[in-house]
């Protein structure tokens, strides 16, 4: 019999190897010399460097601050200084999350945090910033000469400071499948950014529907389906504001 202690250290040593082969499968897609590890940190009041945990505990564990600022040290890129606002339009008339099950249709109880944050580069004003921070930093950084880099939290970390993430080089492809056309209005970035402002704002509301060839294709849970497609969204939502001066936000996510 297996005591206590001993059951303990397997559980914990089977789950660092699985986070281990988490990590090596989503590193094994990326080119050599395309990415690199590094250990974002947030700035706050009197430029104490925290972790990159968003959320306000001082209100509500759940409820995300309205103004962040992420740095992110890179050998390659220099210092990124991520100033960022809280996406406040995406549930703007109150999503509703939905799951179908057996010819069900059930909603879901459970509370989805807002952590998706838009912004820019410091220094960098045609630049544009998407990432969600619920579990780690993912999403997009883009600058107006066409280059851009996405971030990932590597799996099995925490929110502390030396949480790890792969800042990445994303290569966009003329020839990009549905679910990643983004790539396409990011190399166009700087090209429509000077939009005509005289022109009404639109506001889009979007129903989109995650099946399971979806969910099986990436590997994904009902959890970090929904997150996958939030994070979307609030990259579409940018990049069309900027273009066309219209909003997207979701109305109605189902399973």
């Amino acid at each position: 019999m297996i005591a206590g202690h001993d059951a303990m250290f397997l559980l914990r040593l089977l789950d660092q190897l699985r986070h281990l082969a988490t990590n090596k499968d989503f590193i094994s897609r990326l080119a050599e010399g395309e990415f690199e590890v590094v250990h974002p940190f947030q700035i706050r009041d009197k430029n104490d460097r925290i972790g990159i945990d968003t959320r306000n505990h001082y209100l509500n564990g759940s409820v995300h601050y309205k103004q962040v600022t992420i740095v992110i040290r890179s050998t390659v890129v220099s210092r990124l200084k991520l100033l960022l606002g809280l996406n406040e339009l995406l549930f703007i008339n109150g999503t509703d999350f939905r799951k179908h099950d057996n010819g069900e249709n059930i909603s879901i109880s459970r509370q989805v945090e807002n952590c998706y944050y838009q912004g820019t580069v410091n220094g960098e004003e045609a630049s544009f910033v998407a990432l969600s921070t619920c579990n780690g930093l993912r999403g997009i950084i883009a600058f107006d000469n066409g280059s851009a880099y996405g971030i990932w939290p590597l799996d099995g970390g925490d929110r502390g400071r030396r949480h790890p993430h792969v800042l990445y080089r994303t290569k966009w492809s003329q020839s990009a499948s549905c679910g990643s056309q983004v790539g396409e209005g990011v190399k166009q970035f700087q090209k429509f950014s000077r939009r005509d402002v005289t022109k009404q704002t639109k506001f889009v509301e979007l129903a989109v529907i995650g099946d399971y060839s979806f969910m099986k294709k990436h590997d994904l849970n009902e959890e970090e389906s929904t997150a996958f497609i939030l994070e979307a969204i609030n990259i579409a939502d940018y990049v069309s504001f900027s273009q066309m001066g219209t909003y997207y936000f979701g109305i109605d996510i189902s399973m």
